[in-house]
């Protein structure tokens, strides 16, 4: 029997057959399962439905493994679930959504996250943004807050924190910046004030805070207008590098 065809009921106990369609039904007649198979395994679409009728999952096969785009569906005939199978594993784009709204996108390679990760709020918009690489964080991850504009970034390698995080009022101004080497704070976290400019430092060695913060005093104006008299005065390049100036 083809694909086409009208399935067949598989009795109960049977061994599925080498070729042809399965239709399983419940105890009032209703039908559960439609499976395809050909050399006695898997191949086609497997398709489960809801105690109502309606089509709850697809699910391809190739010579007895997933492969292709599983779906699964809501009551109202939505997608919930896409993830795309090759030969058994996840390989390709996956989405995950509810009522219509997109929750996330994804790609995978041979079973692993690899490439972005986009996760979305109850609305739909942007929540985070994570750059994965076999499997784990690797890349810039980027977190928005629900009125789109960015709250935090922060740089990951090999799945650990590695690099500046940082941290960003409503208006786009950086509040923090906190550097981490593998996966610890190390070095100078730094507090700016609402206009930007540098108000506290914190110096941590191996995540531990090496004194209490301090404040950070910007230099007087009389200092600046000075060092930059002091670099308009520079002799020109030229002069520089011949020595004559």
């Amino acid at each position: 029997m083809t694909e086409d065809a009208e399935p067949s009921v598989d009795p109960v106990g049977h061994p599925p057959p080498q070729d042809g369609v399965v239709l399983r039904r419940d105890d009032t007649g209703k039908p559960v399962e439609r499976c395809a198979f050909k050399g006695g395994r898997l191949d086609g679409t497997v398709a489960r439905y809801s105690p109502e009728g309606g089509l709850a999952t697809e699910i391809p096969f190739q010579a007895g493994q997933r492969h292709g785009l599983l779906v699964d569906y809501d009551d109202e005939g939505r997608p919930l679930a896409e993830l795309t199978y090759r030969d058994g594993v996840l390989d390709g784009p996956a989405k995950l959504s509810r009522a219509g709204v997109p929750l996330l996108a994804a790609t995978y390679a041979d079973g692993l996250l690899d490439g972005d990760v986009t996760s979305y709020d109850e609305r739909g918009g942007l929540a985070m943004v994570a750059a994965y690489r076999r499997g784990v964080k690797h890349g810039t991850t980027t977190v928005y807050r629900p009125d789109g504009s960015v709250l935090r970034t922060m740089e990951y390698r090999d799945g650990k924190l590695e690099g500046d995080t940082l941290d960003y009022d409503e208006n786009g101004v950086l509040r923090a910046r906190t550097p981490y080497r593998n996966g610890l704070r190390d070095g100078d976290m730094i507090t700016y004030d609402a206009k930007g400019a540098p108000s506290r430092r914190t110096a941590f060695v191996a995540d531990k805070a090496a004194g209490p913060p301090e404040a950070v005093t910007p230099a007087p104006q009389q200092t600046r207008k000075k060092q930059a008299r002091k670099k308009l005065a520079r002799p020109p390049w030229y002069r520089r590098l011949t020595g004559s100036g």
